[in-house]
């Protein structure tokens, strides 16, 4: 078979070009591909082949490899057009397709998507144009590659944490195990990946007490101008729900003669329509909210009335700005106006997941140890996931039970003295 490669390493040259009568510096990607026979004989030259104009520097570097592995993909098919067996990356398409549409279980699709993301993000460059005999070497160093691996999230880089690099693992181990159901390869490599290197993360255990609470409030009062964050961020204390369960509430959802919501969905921007089922069936639920937000809950609503009629606003989600969905983006940033003054009072880092956590402690020290009812209003399918992750206990609470079992057992150890004094 056939194999495209470089001659030499590639260049970026500087050319000057008219645009609309002006001069302009572009950058275009340069390479010079040939064609091998197996014994790594010449048998093409294919000269001198340019990319597009780029208009800076940066932007041709960073697509460099993308157009040395399009370039040589459309060589080797136009030299081999049937023989020429799939790349790594190419079988990762069909991975994904196979789990979504062909698979005796088929992925959810909140699976799928979390599934592309990692491989679009960490499986898939690694991958580029591999071929299947290079697969071994490749898996060998995987775990390596993953602990320098990075990912972007609203323009920012950050490393990959414990729970990412996991989970990259475990798809690039399905994989493989697809390629050898397949027999698309012949030996198992699951071998050559060895064990997982990376230990699972701690949770957090930050939560707010409850004098924080109310500062915390008074904070983002005096921080965010919109009233819609203060409540978003009340209502997220007080009903423990996840951001993307809250912004997916419509106005529907919610019952104020009952004072619960109905949560069954939630928001993610990766869906066509930014909204899907909950990840299990747990989480759909009804997840009752303190009186104290009815009025202002009603008065947002009574404001929106003066615009729309009452089957429009049944159809609109609960928090909205500028007639659509609240931004996510927009409550994190708000959020972190008000988490960075907060730990420069404190010294304690919030993030928005914490208020989830926040509300579980809560529940589970005012609950009286009903773990069904917990496990319910959390959306979660056993309480274990309640306890370990997010219930804390915190200091305070500590003292309270540890003083609490001490006088008990003064209380019993006194009994037994007496009983003892008795007795002589």
């Amino acid at each position: 078979m056939l194999t495209a490669k470089l001659k030499r390493e590639p260049k970026i040259n500087k050319y000057t070009d008219i645009r609309r009568g002006r001069k302009v510096k572009t950058y275009r990607i340069v390479i010079y591909p040939i064609v091998e026979d197996e014994d790594g004989n010449i048998v093409k030259d294919c000269g001198r082949l340019r990319s597009g104009p780029f208009f800076k520097e940066l932007d041709a570097r960073n697509n460099l490899n993308k157009f040395i592995s399009t370039k040589l993909e459309e060589i080797e098919k136009s030299i081999n057009p049937k023989t020429r067996e799939k790349r790594c990356d190419e079988l990762l398409d069909d991975f994904l397709h196979w789990g979504r549409y062909e698979k005796q279980r088929k992925w959810k699709e909140s699976t799928y998507l979390t599934y592309e993301d990692s491989i679009n993000s960490q499986i898939r460059p690694y991958l580029n144009n591999c071929k299947i005999s290079e697969l071994i070497k490749k898996t060998e160093n995987f775990q390596e590659h993953l602990s320098k691996g990075t990912y972007i999230k609203q323009g920012r880089t950050y490393p990959l944490s414990s729970s990412r690099k996991r989970l990259a693992y475990t798809i690039y181990r399905y994989f493989l195990e697809y390629l050898h159901d397949k027999k698309i390869i012949k030996v198992n490599m699951v071998a050559y990946l060895g064990k997982v290197e990376f230990k699972r993360a701690q949770p957090r255990e930050t939560i707010l007490e409850h004098d924080e609470i109310g500062r915390f409030i008074e904070i983002a009062k005096e921080r965010v101008k919109d009233p819609n964050i203060w409540l978003m961020i009340e209502f997220l204390l007080t009903t423990g729900l996840r951001k993307g369960e809250m912004t997916a509430l419509f106005v529907r959802d919610i019952n104020f003669k009952l004072r619960d919501v109905n949560v069954y969905k939630t928001y993610d921007s990766r869906c066509k329509e930014k909204y899907r089922e909950t990840k299990t069936e747990a989480g759909k639920r009804h997840v009752p909210f303190p009186e104290f937000l009815v009025e202002p809950l009603q008065e947002m609503l009574d404001e929106r009335r003066k615009t729309f009629t009452d089957t429009e606003l049944l159809d609109q989600p609960l928090f909205i700005k500028n007639g659509n969905p609240y931004p996510t983006t927009t409550l994190s940033h708000a959020f972190e106006l008000v988490q960075k003054q907060f730990e420069l009072e404190t010294g304690k880092h919030v993030v928005i997941h914490d208020l989830r956590r926040t509300f579980s402690s809560l529940l589970c020290e005012n609950s009286e140890g009903n773990h069904d009812y917990i496990k319910k209003i959390m959306g979660h399918s056993s309480f274990s996931t309640t306890a370990e992750i997010y219930a804390v206990c915190n200091a305070n609470q500590a003292k309270k039970y540890t003083e609490k079992m001490n006088q008990s057992l003064n209380d019993t150890f006194e009994k037994i003295n007496v009983d003892r004094r008795e007795e002589v």
